[in-house]
């Protein structure tokens, strides 16, 4: 059985060069994307775009109700507005992030 490395030939060298290349491109590809990019990305841009422009427009609604009073109650109204605008900005940059990824070599 053959454990020692293989024989130095011009074959060999030109594989170990375009190995040595490959790694080389892939590993700078991955130096792109921040660390945290992979995982809290979601979380945060569901945050974002979502959860906190609806709390922002539930207090807007709450002193609007108070101070200027309408047939149909702001504090439901814009935070459904607040959803639909953060539901729309979650999923383009669900789709950025899924380009990103699908982008990078395997």
């Amino acid at each position: 059985m053959n454990i020692g490395p293989p024989p130095d030939t011009e074959e060999t060298r030109a594989v170990a060069k375009q190995a040595t290349a490959e790694i080389a491109r892939k590993w700078k590809a991955r130096q792109r994307i921040p660390a945290g990019c992979l995982g809290f990305v979601p979380m945060g841009v569901i945050g974002w775009t979502m959860v906190l422009p609806m709390l922002l427009a539930g207090t807007l609604g709450h002193w609007l109700d108070a101070h200027h009073p309408a047939s149909s109650s702001w504090m439901f109204v814009l935070p459904m507005v607040a959803f639909a605008l953060g539901s729309v900005s979650a999923a383009y940059w669900a789709y950025v992030g899924r380009r990103a990824a699908a982008s990078l070599p395997e």
